[in-house]
């Protein structure tokens, strides 16, 4: 699998609710990335790797994971140059497993996902890209 060559360049942890009964919450470590070597690989791999159709372990796309860091710099590159969907979306779980338990989880887009974070730059990026896949 061509993609496995992308998870190499990719850290993620399992998340997992920790804490007492009935109070436990979502610990999850950062998801560590190595962007210049995800575009080293997209780059050599241009036709065969989809950046639209990889998903990590965790079932999270490139672009979900570039905004949930806040690097505008990834954002914006995999927008650009490798044509990212602005409006794929992931999975994000709920804070307490109170919550996942009574199916409060939801889909979420990198643009729902900046403008929670109040991140207006990516905010900004995302709209332009948006506006440019419907023209």
């Amino acid at each position: 699998d061509v993609y496995k060559m992308l998870d190499a360049a990719i850290k993620e942890d399992n998340a997992v609710y920790e804490g007492e009964p009935g109070k436990e919450m979502l610990m999850a470590k950062p998801t560590i990335v190595n962007w210049s070597l995800v575009f080293n690989i997209l780059d050599s791999m241009r036709g065969v790797i989809s950046v639209n159709e990889y998903r990590t372990y965790n079932n999270y796309p490139l672009l979900y994971i570039a905004v949930k860091q806040g690097n505008a710099v990834a954002v914006k590159t995999l927008l650009e140059k490798y044509k990212a969907n602005p409006n794929v979306t992931a999975f994000e779980y709920p804070s307490t497993l109170a919550d996942m338990q009574a199916g409060k989880g939801e889909e979420i887009t990198p643009l729902m996902l900046a403008r929670k974070q109040g991140d207006n730059a990516i905010v900004n990026l995302l709209i332009k890209n948006m506006l440019f896949t419907f023209i």
